[in-house]
């Protein structure tokens, strides 16, 4: 079985695009992306690193590492949390663009990590411990605190995990739960008669954001305290959340599109995609939604749509061969994250070109 790759699309002529995949070492089971602003950090099993996207290095000091599950990057300073190869959880730090890094053991061995973020000054993530749920935080992403999450919910794991700038905000199932410091969670509730799960969390400051099943979406205006359920126009699951100016725009299965200038008043809008939109992005006016459709005859495939004002939608002529999953600009390039159809775990795609829908031809076998 081919290890995953790197696509390259790069702008040519009306039919003549090159396309070739590009072997990232010894890394598996891809699952995690970040621009560094000056290299690409890519984990899965491992972590491979590269400045340009063709040529990538593994990276050094991660051979007690088997699997990652959380990663997160702090401007200078990259985190990884995960599975060691005698299945104990492990942590690892780099200072050096993700280049070589430093495992410890984690404070507790047994807990189960579900979420990581850096929230201003330190590193923190979310698990469930073997008397309920637990908090790791970190200044340097070397030494860990582990406390218990007073208040949260003993068996459901802070998921989705957000910070705000203000507070941690986290999702237990259809709860809402914040917290300043990390060690006391209170829940917070909406005005809704019912409990869809909360998909995604996002915002800073006082404007936050929360999304989920059955086009549930929710904002809060004062940091996270009190919460408001909107009227989306839409009944789709809802999973992916970009900030456009003041406004918002939330992606969703079915095709969904929903915009809002202020979070509470939901347009829905034609996607031009009967697929499942799973990640959406916005860099230099441009806006751009990825995800999968499903053709009863062909089986699934990539969609990709674009939008130069997040109102009107447009699908490209030729989205990738396989679904898409999330997407991030890095650089000067987009960066998607694929699964193939013979393994579960993503794959990188990048368009390496001016963004236009002949940069997303599918990739070469």
């Amino acid at each position: 079985m081919e290890r995953d790759a790197v696509c390259y699309v790069r702008e040519g002529g009306n039919d003549s695009h090159l396309c070739g995949r590009r072997r990232v070492g010894d890394a598996n089971d891809l699952r995690h992306v970040f621009w560094t602003g000056s290299r690409w950090l890519v984990a899965g099993t491992t972590v491979t690193t590269s400045t340009d996207g063709v040529n990538w290095t593994g990276a050094t000091g991660l051979e007690a590492v088997s699997e990652i599950t959380v990663m997160a990057w702090s401007g200078n300073r990259a985190v990884i949390l995960g599975f060691s190869t005698t299945f104990s959880t492990i942590t690892a730090t780099s200072s050096d663009d993700g280049v070589t890094w430093t495992t410890a053991a984690a404070p507790d061995p047994s807990d189960f990590v579900s979420a990581l973020v850096w929230a201003d000054d330190r590193f923190v993530a979310t698990a469930l411990g073997a008397t309920g749920n637990v908090l790791l935080s970190s200044t340097d992403g070397t030494t860990w605190t582990r406390s218990t999450a007073i208040g949260a919910d003993a068996g459901i794991p802070l998921d989705p995990l957000s910070w705000s700038g203000l507070r941690l905000v986290a999702a237990q199932g259809s709860d809402i739960v914040t917290s300043t410091d990390g060690n006391n969670w209170t829940k917070r509730t909406a005005n809704q008669s019912w409990d869809p799960r909360v998909a995604k969390i996002a915002g800073a400051g006082t404007d936050l954001l929360a999304v989920g099943d059955f086009g549930s979406i929710m904002n809060s205006s004062d940091g996270g305290v009190n919460w408001t359920a909107r009227d989306s126009g839409s009944a789709s699951n809802l999973n992916a959340i970009v900030r456009a100016g003041a406004g918002w725009i939330v992606t969703g299965a079915e095709g969904a599109v929903v915009t809002s200038a202020d979070g509470a008043a939901w347009d829905s809008r034609s996607s031009g995609a009967v697929s499942t939109i799973r990640g959406v992005s916005v860099a230099d006016g441009t806006w751009i939604a990825v995800g999968r459709d499903i053709d009863p005859i062909e089986g699934s495939s990539g969609a990709v749509i674009l939008s130069d004002d997040g109102i009107t939608w447009t699908p490209v002529a030729t989205p990738p061969a396989t679904p898409l999953y999330a997407v991030i600009r890095a650089g000067s390039e987009w960066v998607g994250m694929t699964r193939s159809a013979l393994r579960p775990a993503p794959r990188l795609l990048s368009s390496r070109c001016i963004l236009c829908s002949s940069c997303f031809s599918p990739a070469a076998g």
